[in-house]
């Protein structure tokens, strides 16, 4: 059974950023292409290297990323 992680999703001025709830994951992105790319980028790298130092290999988890609104006026 796959893992799923959980990025939220919130857009400053400038960028959008990513943030993963279950581990230590943050990017950034200036279009959301950009966020998307770096969110599999990240996440491969956090992995790898979780890999490394573990005895086994686990498998590569399931992305979810939800995308928070600004509040309505």
């Amino acid at each position: 059974m796959k893992q799923t992680i959980h990025f939220l999703i919130t857009k400053s001025d400038h960028y959008y950023v990513a943030e993963c709830r279950e581990v230590a994951i943050l990017t950034n992105g200036k279009t959301w292409d950009e966020l998307v790319a770096n969110i599999r980028e990240a996440t491969e790298l956090h992995f790898e290297v979780m890999n490394e130092h573990s005895v086994g290999k686990s498998e590569r988890p399931l992305i979810s990323v939800n995308f928070e609104l600004p509040q309505i006026a």
